[in-house]
């Protein structure tokens, strides 16, 4: 039994920058209406309209605390809400997927946690969500959400038997603690480069247009002066320095950011639960079932496969969080080498081999070369009537050795109940199904491959907000049969 009470009173505060976010268009609007003087001159309205936004946000954010109540009792758990329209939303433990719990800065210095309980039933957002919470009744919640009994209790005293607490013992436990070594060389290798370069990009082209001109000759004509001191004035080399630039920002800040996201990172298997635990600014804490668990997945970055590091993944069923409740890196930087001896210690269910794979025949390899390099044979006419646009004619050597690459590391594999498809789109990625998970195997083959006598291999697994396919193109007609064989047999 859990009696009813209410989340903690920080949440009535930090609701206000939530709802703030909403105010963003108004409050610019009265920016450019305060102007002129007298009483709506420009600090009396902005100050007058900022501080009517702060009180109406305050007290929303007061009536929600206020009617929020939530209370555990007979396995089931109760929530009340709403200020208006009243919501009674009833959660059986039973229906109950994963508990995540959150911490930011200010959660943590107050010793709270953010409790999100996520069903089956949840896509966009978790089922429920207990903004602040102190760390032990997130955990005494989360134990009675967990058990596979109801707890007795009389008169508010525990009565727990001593075979209880055996029932209550995990069954085994290993853990892993990821270095902060590997942490900076997995920031260093991340391969977030172009979207955080994408995000300065239009972040830039939005605030351009406020720049007064006169700030914008000032900048360049430093930045001339700074590349200068490189390299012959130019045009072509001010924009070289400046793309140059910019990637090593971006660089620096995507290292950052996979260190700020994965600091701490410490994942530990526990009977038939794995708990995930990182974060430096904001402590995340993920519980995954492994009945959940549809299939795992081994990304293998162009920085990182050179040096035979990895990342795991695995496609969880259910769950409703949008960061990682269907797709949960279990490991952010792994040797390739040492995969299988932990999927044996975490996942024991899935096997993991390189040397077995079979390749794709030497016929698919002109499909991919095709492919690869046709898209950008529109941009011959370029090279051809723009001035000095054929240096750009280099991206071929890239693109070409893309498709190369793809066409090398595709293939499958079968053996006992496991099925093992690779392909590479900018990545190496190797997926491990087990025939139960597997909601359907595909073989699609178009009239050109016919003639080639390949075709194209891909299954489904189920994922969470959709299903997830992996595929595999121009595989040996002869090889994807008997994959096909393979799953259509019974698995009994």
């Amino acid at each position: 039994m859990f009696k009813s009470t209410r989340q903690h009173p920080i949440v009535i505060f930090t609701g206000i920058f939530k709802e703030l976010k909403s105010f963003v268009g108004p409050i610019l609007i009265a920016l450019l209406l305060s102007r002129g003087d007298g009483f709506l001159s420009f600090d009396m309205f902005f100050f007058l309209f900022l501080g009517g936004m702060l009180i109406l946000s305050l007290v929303w954010g007061f009536l929600k605390w206020f009617f929020f109540i939530y209370d555990y009792e007979d396995g089931v758990l109760h929530t009340k809400s709403g200020i208006i329209i009243k919501k009674h939303r009833y959660i059986k433990k039973e229906r109950v997927q994963t508990i995540n719990l959150k911490a930011g800065p200010i959660l943590r210095i107050l010793q709270l946690v953010s409790l999100q309980i996520e069903t089956a039933g949840g896509f966009a957002e978790p089922e429920l969500n207990i903004a602040a919470v102190s760390i032990s009744k997130a955990k005494r919640l989360k134990e009675l959400l967990k058990s596979n009994h109801e707890k007795e209790v009389n008169e508010g005293k525990k009565e727990v038997t001593e075979e209880r607490k055996e029932e209550a013992k995990p069954v085994s436990n290993h853990r892993h603690v990821l270095s902060f070594k590997t942490l900076i060389v997995a920031g260093l290798t991340s391969g977030g480069v172009g979207i955080i370069f994408s995000i300065i990009g239009i972040v830039f082209s939005q605030v351009i247009v406020f720049i007064p001109d006169e700030m914008w000759e000032m900048f360049f004509e430093q930045f001339m002066i700074t590349v200068d001191q490189f390299m012959a004035s130019s045009i072509v080399g001010a924009i070289a320095f400046l793309v140059f630039v910019i990637l090593i920002t971006s660089w620096i800040l995507s290292a950052a950011r996979m260190i700020i996201s994965y600091a701490f990172f410490t994942i530990e298997r526990g009977g038939d639960d794995i708990q995930i635990t990182r974060g430096l600014l904001e402590k995340k804490q993920l519980t995954l079932k492994l009945h959940r668990i549809q299939a795992v997945t081994i990304i293998e970055g162009i920085i990182r496969q050179p040096f035979g590091f990895a990342t795991l993944q695995v496609e969880v069923a259910g769950g409703a969080s949008q960061d990682e409740s269907y797709t949960t890196i279990i490991h952010p930087l792994i040797k390739v080498s040492q995969i299988q001896h932990f999927l044996d210690e975490m996942i024991p269910e899935y096997k993991y081999t390189q040397a077995d794979i079979k390749p794709l025949p030497k016929r698919s390899l002109k499909r991919y070369m095709i492919r690869g390099v046709a898209p950008f044979l529109l941009l011959l006419p370029i090279f051809y009537f723009v001035p000095f646009a054929w240096i750009g004619s280099i991206i071929f050597l890239p693109i070409g050795y893309l498709a190369y690459r793809r066409y090398k590391d595709g293939g499958s594999y079968v053996k006992d109940d496991m099925l093992q498809i690779r392909f590479r789109k900018i990545a190496r990625v190797t997926a491990l199904v087990t025939k139960s998970h597997m909601q359907n195997l595909a073989l699609s083959t178009n009239f050109l491959q016919k003639r080639s006598r390949v075709t194209t291999l891909s299954t489904t697994v189920l994922s969470a907000p959709a299903c997830m396919i992996f595929s595999v193109k121009d595989v040996c007609e002869t090889a994807a049969k008997d994959v096909f064989a393979w799953y259509s047999r019974s698995t009994l």
